[in-house]
């Protein structure tokens, strides 16, 4: 066989390659497995982007629902600016944010390609503290929501000797406030300390002692039943128990 005749040889070899090639394209394309397999990767290069790529990560934050906590708690325990928002666990981040302590519900909402919205209900609050030199906002169930005073809120002087807020206010306590601010208004004078209970102070400067918070609405109808009987000039009404009031 001549050099010409195997360099023709080979040629017609490799067109029947191509042709069968271009048979089997066709077959790809009429039964669309040829974009079925495009499909396969760009969508394998979307998730390699969304997981080593700096693209589409969570660069915005909103919060929505917040007035007495602080946005800069909230954003911290998120943990969401930067992170890859395929990565970002909104479940886990919600169930951080509602650990705080001035949140009663909360919700994490993803947007792509970078946005996150934080959307909170916040605890009641009840209760102005005036504790260890600063002003706390409490809520009912005695938890310290921040720092700051609201008006219209009855005030308490806690008188703790060093003790956090955590251990020395209790919920019997601010149910016990509450219900004299009930009767005497929000802004009646009073402090509570382990050792001498709940003390109101009345604007002439007498002093009404409830002890312990327990019984408190029996304290308040002695209270109110036998005010206008004292003698005048009395300066310290004791009704810590209440069947047996005394003053001085």
């Amino acid at each position: 066989m001549s050099a010409a005749a195997g360099s023709r040889g080979k040629q017609q070899a490799t067109w029947r390659r191509l042709d069968a090639l271009a048979e089997r394209l066709d077959v790809w394309l009429a039964n669309g497995k040829f974009p079925a397999f495009m499909i396969v990767i760009v969508t394998g290069l979307m998730l390699w982007a969304f997981l080593f790529t700096n693209d589409f990560r969570i660069d915005s934050v909103a919060i929505d629902g917040l007035q007495h906590g602080e946005s800069g708690v909230v954003l911290a325990e998120a943990a969401l600016l930067d992170r890859s928002a395929f990565r970002a666990e909104p479940d886990a981040a919600a169930e951080r944010i509602a650990r705080l302590p001035f949140v009663e519900s909360v919700t994490v909402d993803l947007e792509f390609p970078g946005e996150a919205t934080i959307t909170i209900v916040e605890r009641a609050p009840v209760l102005n503290v005036e504790h260890g030199g600063e002003a706390v906002i409490v809520s009912g169930e005695a938890l310290a929501m921040g720092s700051g005073f609201i008006e219209g809120l009855p005030t308490l002087r806690l008188d703790s000797r060093g003790a956090p807020l955590e251990t020395a206010l209790s919920r019997e306590v601010i149910l016990a406030v509450t219900a004299i601010a009930g009767v005497y208004g929000p802004d009646v004078m009073l402090v509570w300390s382990p050792d001498v209970g709940l003390v109101m102070e009345l604007p002439d400067g007498a002093l009404v002692n409830f002890g312990a918070p327990e019984n408190i609405e029996a304290k308040l109808t002695v209270l109110t039943a036998i005010e206008a009987q004292l003698d005048e000039g009395w300066s310290e009404l004791d009704l810590s128990v209440p069947t047996r009031p005394s003053y001085r």
